[in-house]
């Protein structure tokens, strides 16, 4: 029988270090003093070749100079301690000449008696992943500061009408703490008045998921005294995907109801 064709027996007839070598994902193994013993082919073809071989070699050579030094100490006390390894992420200088992001899993190696005495190293490339999550971070942080200082009350709620943010204003004009009236319903936390000059219009959260609605009500504010306002209202649609998400509510202060 030709193992060539049958790639699946060939796999299972190889060797561990026959499977290790052809792994897709980079693998070292590092002795006690810091120094690999072992790369796989993965690793290499990330190593350019005019800097020499990756045998024999400080692991941390590749690394980002300001991650090197909390990297060794980091190994160092885990031979000491023995402790299981977490994942960590470092900066790994490669072939193409740029950094790239790395996942770091790790295992201890032990030796005959049972003590540590180097480790396994596999990285999974998450360049791409972090780039994009930092993007989604800057984003996120970008629009929370514009509803921050937008000087009118904004509450923005989900799908089921659980508010989820309200701006500082919002805070400031209901007297509410942050963070008091997450997770709790539109419709419970907007404080109306019993007495208005005309009767509130019953608040439908459902009508203002399928479009932009205007509603004129009397609310209590911070000092429990009755204002007019005039609540704006529209559908978030998700962008990715328009599927409808929330919506976000604004509130204009018209004026106070004279006592």
């Amino acid at each position: 029988m030709n193992d060539a064709l049958h790639p699946q027996l060939a796999a299972e007839q190889s060797t561990p270090q026959e499977f290790i070598d052809n792994l897709p994902l980079p693998y070292i193994e590092i002795d006690r003093n810091g120094l690999i013993t072992r790369a796989n082919k993965a690793t290499q073809a990330l190593h350019a070749a005019e800097h020499g071989g990756l045998i024999g070699r400080l692991a941390w050579e590749m690394m980002a100079s300001d991650e090197m030094a909390a990297s060794f100490a980091s190994f160092c006390s885990l031979l000491e301690s023995g402790e299981v390894p977490s994942v960590v992420r470092h900066n790994i200088f490669v072939s193409t000449g740029q950094f790239r992001t790395f996942e770091l899993h790790r295992s201890l190696m032990l030796n005959a008696q049972g003590k540590p005495d180097g480790m396994r190293v596999i990285g999974i490339d998450v360049t791409e992943s972090v780039k994009a999550l930092e993007t989604a971070r800057t984003a996120a942080h970008w629009l929370h500061s514009v509803v921050a200082s937008i000087p009118e009350p904004v509450l923005v709620a989900d799908a089921m009408g659980m508010i989820r943010s309200v701006n500082p204003a919002a805070e400031s004009f209901f007297g509410w703490l942050p963070g008091a009236v997450h997770g709790r319903l539109v419709e419970q936390v907007l404080p109306l008045s019993l007495h208005a000059p005309a009767p509130n219009p019953p608040l439908d959260f459902y009508r203002a998921l399928e479009a932009p609605a205007r509603t004129r009500l009397t609310v209590l504010d911070g000092q429990n005294a009755p204002v007019i306002v005039d609540l704006m209202s529209a559908p978030v649609s998700d962008v990715q995907t328009g599927h409808l998400a929330g919506v976000v509510c604004v509130l204009h202060r018209v004026h106070s109801v004279a006592g």
